[in-house]
């Protein structure tokens, strides 16, 4: 049972993830989410005021699970630079294929004008190049890594893993393939393409 007002917020967010996932944010409705919780649409209305909220909300909520999960695996790895970059990067390829609501909000050029979505989508942005800006900065202080530029290298690493998320989202690699692709990105991220004599 359902006991305050946060609880029943945080239901409303579930089920409306698992609309949204299904259906997308512009097929679903207020009276979709109003029927799935049982309720009638005030009581959605009272917490949220509309649609766009809603989903600004759902998508707060992945990008945070997201970022949770990401820094418990860093943490795994604190003394090993090299490992918390492969370790963030496989996690974060593998992960967003389940966070269909995010990973929208990221992509979806119909959502860029909600200006909600964009708040979130930026606010994950930043703290996802400060992540990968502190593991690079570790690695070179460690003398690991070789980087003269440390913000242009993690904007590059950003680019591979969303390079990546459109053919793994689609299916486009083979689920048992997967790592092995990941493998090899790293594998050129972290050594190059040039072949040193």
């Amino acid at each position: 049972m359902i006991q305050n007002n946060t609880e029943y917020r945080d239901v409303i967010i579930q089920t409306s993830r698992k609309l949204f996932a299904l259906f997308g944010y512009r097929k679903t409705t207020i009276d979709d989410i109003a029927k799935a919780l049982g309720k009638a649409k005030g009581s959605v209305y009272y917490y949220f005021k509309g649609k766009e909220e809603i989903f600004s909300a759902v998508v707060e909520y992945e990008a945070l699970a997201l970022r949770q999960q990401l820094a418990r695996k860093i943490r795994e790895y604190r003394d090993n630079p090299i490992k918390q970059l492969n370790a963030y990067v496989t996690m974060r390829l593998t992960r967003m294929k389940e966070l269909a609501n995010f990973y929208n909000a990221l992509k979806d050029d119909y959502l860029h004008h909600l200006e909600l979505i964009n708040q979130v989508r930026e606010k994950y942005q930043r703290k996802e190049l400060a992540t990968l800006q502190a593991i690079l900065h570790a690695g070179k202080n460690k003398g690991i890594f070789d980087i003269e530029d440390i913000h242009t290298a993690s904007l590059a690493i950003l680019a591979a893993m969303s390079g990546m998320e459109n053919p793994l989202f689609l299916g486009l690699i083979h689920s048992e393939k997967v790592d092995d692709h990941i493998g090899k990105v790293m594998q050129i991220l972290l050594y190059g393409m040039i072949k040193r004599g």
